[in-house]
Order: structure tokens, then C-alpha cells, then sequence
């Protein structure tokens, strides 16, 4: 555990510097998301969901977003799914009745 902050801040600085951040001023703002964290939690024992659910939600909402009608085998090639699958997240997501 002694390697979360580092690791949080490698991980706030890459992100932000991936969405054009200047390099030390993500790492600036890394540090004090870091500190503020630090200052809220410091001593307690927090649990971190993996939040697989709502990653894989928003996953079927990107296939579903990119799906026109046409283009099933190139989304079902890209996200490695069946046509059939495709076709129930297209249907769960109310834009075309599953057959």
C-alpha cells in the first residue's frame, strides 16, 4: 500500500497529460488531488470498488453509439463480439427490436 500514491499520481499525471496538460502542471494538479485525498482519508481504511460494472456499461453504450445498421461485422471485429450479442445491446439500448 505504500506504493498508492505514487502510483495514483503517475496515473493522474498520465491522464491529464494525455488530454494536453502541460507535463509539471498535471503534475502539480496530480499532487494536489493527491494531498487533498491525503487530508480527507489519511488513517482510514477506504475501499475501492473494481467498478467493472459501469466500465462495461459504458463500453455496450460506445458499441451501441457506433452502430449504424451497417456496420456489424466491423463493431463485432473491433469489441471481438457476436452479431447476436451486438443485436441485444442494440435492442436493451431501445434503438432496434431484437430479433
Amino acid at each position: 500500500m505504500n506504493d498508492f500514491y505514487p502510483l495514483l499520481h503517475e496515473l493522474i499525471q498520465s491522464h491529464l497529460t494525455a488530454n494536453a496538460i502541460d507535463d509539471g502542471l498535471a503534475g502539480g494538479i496530480a499532487q494536489n488531488i493527491i494531498d487533498g485525498l491525503a487530508d480527507g482519508y489519511g488513517g482510514q481504511t477506504v475501499y475501492l470498488k473494481n467498478n467493472s460494472a459501469e466500465r462495461m456499461a459504458r463500453k455496450h453504450r460506445q458499441i451501441v453509439a457506433e452502430y449504424d445498421g451497417k456496420n456489424t461485422m466491423a463493431i463485432c471485429q473491433k469489441y471481438r463480439i457476436t452479431s447476436i450479442w451486438l443485436k441485444r445491446l442494440v435492442a436493451r439500448a431501445g434503438n432496434e427490436p431484437a430479433s
